[in-house]
């Protein structure tokens, strides 16, 4: 079950777009908090994370925190050129 809400976590990141930052930083926080005991989701919520800056900031070198497969899946995800 974990591991199933961690990738539709991921996998909805392109719908958090629209959401306000302030939104999406408490929205995190909040994930972070309650996952705490459920080291299973360190590694999507970490995704997550990276994607939000991303879609906060816009700037790809915030991608360089991932493996280049979790990059490829980010970009996948939010429709970004690849710059690398």
């Amino acid at each position: 079950m974990c591991a199933q809400l961690g990738t539709a976590l991921v996998n909805h990141l392109e719908d958090l777009q629209q959401i306000r930052h302030q939104a999406l930083d408490d929205w995190l926080d909040a994930l972070v908090a309650a996952s705490r005991d459920y080291p299973i989701l360190n590694t999507p919520l970490h995704i997550l994370k990276v994607g939000i800056d991303y879609i906060k900031t816009k700037d790809q070198g915030v991608l360089l925190q991932l493996p280049q497969e979790q990059r490829k899946l980010i970009r996948n995800i939010l429709k970004i050129r690849n710059k690398e």
